[in-house]
């Protein structure tokens, strides 16, 4: 008799959190009418949202009704850097049946770093973890806003692997800029003040396994 094949659906929650940043720009500057000036600003302030999203999405925190939950948040304790450690990864997603095309790893670029300068393993002539853009044959994708922290005076790096198509951003509508001409007004500099709504959510746990490298 056939069994119910019914696919299980996993269901996400989220709600508008704010994420905020600021750019102090010098009134000269403002004066100017340059459409590289204009282009300049955009970049600016676009730099500094996706650089505090970046730095939220990829963090250690606990979520709260405030801030969205970081990928690291219970990584737990480093790991020692090892080609063994790396593909461990890969195992812990494949193993949950969630390993996808278009998986890749994203990792803070001096993890990357000692990938591409630790061999896989001693007196082999395998190469190194981590060649070009790849390692064991996935994209690397590196960012300095991925989570780091110290233990007992070791700095430690965020690595992550897994399909990242599961992880949901979810965005409510525009990001808005105030201007603020009074705040640095003794330093002839204007501020701008950047509002957006988001939050982020990874919908199968199982899609994406994190470590922290030393």
């Amino acid at each position: 008799e056939a069994t119910d094949g019914t696919p299980t659906i996993a269901s996400v929650t989220m709600s508008p959190k704010r994420l905020t940043r600021y750019v102090d720009l010098s009134n000269k500057l403002l004066e100017q009418s340059s459409q590289d000036i204009n282009a300049l600003i955009q970049r600016d302030i676009v730099n500094a949202i996706s650089q505090a999203l970046q730095s939220t999405v990829l963090g250690g925190a606990a979520g709260t009704n405030t801030q969205p939950a970081g990928i690291f948040n219970g990584a737990g304790a480093a790991s020692a850097l090892t080609f063994a450690n790396i593909v461990d990864l890969e195992t812990t997603v494949a193993d949950a049946n969630s390993l996808a095309d278009g998986a890749c790893y994203i990792m803070h670029p001096k993890a990357y770093g000692k990938c591409k300068t630790t061999p896989k393993a001693t007196n082999t002539g395998l190469g190194m973890i981590a060649d070009g853009e790849m390692a064991n044959g996935y994209k690397v994708l590196r960012t300095a806003g991925v989570f780091t922290k110290e233990e007992s005076g070791t700095p430690t790096f965020g690595v992550a692997f897994g399909n990242f198509s599961e992880l949901f951003i979810g965005i409510w509508g525009n990001i808005s800029v105030e201007v603020d001409p009074y705040t640095q007004a003794t330093k002839g500099m204007t501020r701008l003040v950047i509002n957006a709504y988001v939050d982020a959510v990874v919908r199968n746990s199982n899609a994406i396994a994190t470590a922290m490298v030393k």
